[in-house]
């Protein structure tokens, strides 16, 4: 659960889209089980997002360098 952002850097788009897409699924996940108070560790739910704030970081600065050059 504990990714650093170097170690989603060295991965392609297509690798980083399927993570998000899997990251998406586990808040979803996360959530339901919160919901139905089968989740300890709610701190699971903040981490998840931030994976995916992380990804859609690194899609959306590929994305620029696409458009730049």
């Amino acid at each position: 659960m504990g990714h650093k952002l170097k170690d989603f850097k060295d991965k392609n788009e297509t690798d980083l889209r399927r993570l998000l897409q899997e990251s998406s699924e586990e808040i979803r996940d996360l959530r339901r089980r919160v919901a139905q108070q089968d989740l300890k560790n709610v701190r699971a739910i903040r981490l998840a997002r931030v994976k995916v704030a992380q990804l859609k970081t690194l899609l959306g600065e590929m994305a620029s360098k696409i458009k730049g050059n």
